[in-house]
């Protein structure tokens, strides 16, 4: 049987993976971004029109907000994966050692089944 102290173990072990998917999933994020907002600063020539003129800025956003929606959906569907795959990998590794320290349950022996019932002549 698995203690309190063990369990409040792994349960720090899957914090602390949950907690480095996390900052991997912030950078997968912020490359994807930065990504994005590079190929933005190819499109903008002049700056001042976005100041001057809010509908472009309104335009820009309209094109680019797809993109960063979808990569946010995506990466956070990974961390998401991520995160239940450690939960798993931690909880069956335990599993695995709490069952190797148990030794081998005697087995009762097993007698073999009665014949079925035969059934009586009929005349």
């Amino acid at each position: 049987m698995i203690s309190w102290s063990k369990a409040f173990y792994k349960g720090f072990i899957i914090l602390l993976w949950s907690i480095l998917w996390a900052i991997v999933g912030f950078l997968l994020f912020s490359f994807a971004i930065s990504s994005i907002l590079a190929s933005f600063i190819t499109v903008v020539e002049d700056p001042t029109q976005i100041i001057n003129n809010p509908q472009i800025l309104q335009e820009i956003v309209t094109n680019y907000m797809w993109p960063i929606m979808l990569s946010f959906i995506v990466i956070s569907i990974f961390v998401g994966v991520a995160v239940y795959a450690t939960m798993i990998k931690v909880i069956g590794n335990t599993i695995l050692e709490e069952i190797k320290k148990m030794p081998s349950a005697q087995t009762l022996p097993v007698p073999p089944p009665p014949p079925p019932p035969t059934e009586p002549e009929k005349y």
